[in-house]
This record gives structure tokens, C-alpha cells and sequence, in this order.
């Protein structure tokens, strides 16, 4: 689901949580940002919207899939990303996630497959 489908089905009273995977793209990485335990200055020096660029970058340039935004929350912050080979994408994506300081603890699911589908666990050290 694009991010614009998801707003739309927002302002239509649905919601914004993930149900499924992108058309076509059934593997996906969820990244789940620390909102909390981080050093102040991960907070302060970092933000979404630049980390969504590298791995956007990283993601295009070896065209593995697609970022489809992200979900804030007071705790946590989930983006999701969507490829046909969920151990592709992760591979192109973990050294931004890795060096990346917002990044530290994050905990990222690896996909292979829909919803509800088993999962490989990684978190990143920091």
C-alpha cells in the first residue's frame, strides 16, 4: 500500500496500521526506531525524514524495493520497506541503518513474506 493510498484510507476513517504488503512486493523490512533510550543528542542531531533519504538512496540505486513511509509513535517509530527479496533489501540498508545514530537498539523484523509470515529478527547495535 502507497503511502498516499494509506493517507487516503485515513481521511476515509480507516487505518493507518500495515495489513499487508505492497502489491507485487509480497517481502518486507520493518524497522522499529528506539523513540526513548537513545542518547539526547541521536534525538537532537537526527530525524526521520534524513534517515528516510539514505536508505531510500541506498535502496534505489540497488533496486531492491521501495520505502513506504513510516508511523510515529511516543515510543517507537516503524518504517516499512517492501522488495520482492526481504534479505536483499535488509543487505543494502544495513550499513545506513548501522551507522545511522537514530538507528542505535532499532530492532528490525525481516519478512519473508506476508503478514503473520515468519520472521528474522535483527537489532542494531549501539
Amino acid at each position: 500500500m502507497s503511502l498516499f493510498k494509506n493517507l487516503r484510507n485515513v481521511f476515509k476513517g480507516g487505518s493507518s496500521e500495515k495489513t499487508q504488503a505492497a502489491p507485487g512486493t509480497e517481502q518486507s523490512v520493518l524497522i522499529y526506531l528506539d523513540g526513548t533510550n537513545l542518547p539526547a543528542e541521536a534525538y537532537r542531531d537526527c530525524d526521520v525524514s534524513s534517515l528516510e533519504d539514505q536508505l531510500t538512496q541506498r535502496i534505489e540505486s540497488a533496486g531492491v524495493g521501495e520505502l513506504d513511509g513510516h508511523e510515529s509513535g511516543p515510543e517507537i517509530t516503524t518504517i516499512y520497506l517492501y522488495g520482492r527479496d526481504a534479505e536483499v533489501l535488509f543487505a543494502a540498508v544495513e550499513p545506513v541503518l548501522s551507522n545511522y545514530p537514530l538507528c542505535q537498539k532499532a530492532k528490525v523484523l525481516i519478512r519473508r513474506g506476508g503478514p503473520g509470515s515468519p520472521a528474522r529478527e535483527v537489532v542494531i547495535a549501539g
